[in-house]
């Protein structure tokens, strides 16, 4: 073998590892925009409904009538939260999830919510507590 077809070789193999390298990089950034795009989607739509129903988004509910409806809402907030939060990890985003849950602090501290705590991740439930607890 001669010593130029070593050296094509090694720069193919190069060329080839710096084309894996870019590929790896462009393959996450992609991963990352969908989950900024998928986290601002589900928080727009959270939006329309807060402009659909602002008593509701600001934990205001007559207890009388509209107490599954509120449940709702809330598992509504909690959900999109939750989403946003697992694909926007930042504490931006963090900040912004405790004060929209913070509007319905005494409901997340109720006994009648207990039990839908099982079905957030834990992550995302500790998040809750703070909020229950007002930090």
């Amino acid at each position: 073998m001669s010593l130029s077809k070593n050296i094509l070789d090694i720069g193919a193999f190069v060329v080839s590892i710096a084309a894996l390298a870019l590929s790896a990089f462009t393959y996450y950034q992609s991963v990352q925009i969908q989950k900024k795009a998928t986290a601002y989607s589900f928080w727009q739509n959270y939006l329309a409904l807060t402009v659909e129903e602002p008593a509701l988004a600001q934990g205001i509910w007559d207890k009388r009538d509209s107490t599954h409806r509120y449940e709702w809402f809330v598992a509504n907030t909690l959900g999109t939260c939750e989403i946003v939060y697992s694909f926007q990890p930042d504490k931006h985003w963090t900040y912004t999830v405790k004060e929209v849950m913070a509007n319905h602090r005494e409901y997340l501290g109720s006994d009648s919510f207990k039990d839908s705590l099982k079905d957030y991740d834990p992550e995302f439930r500790a998040i809750i507590d703070q909020v229950i607890e007002g930090k």
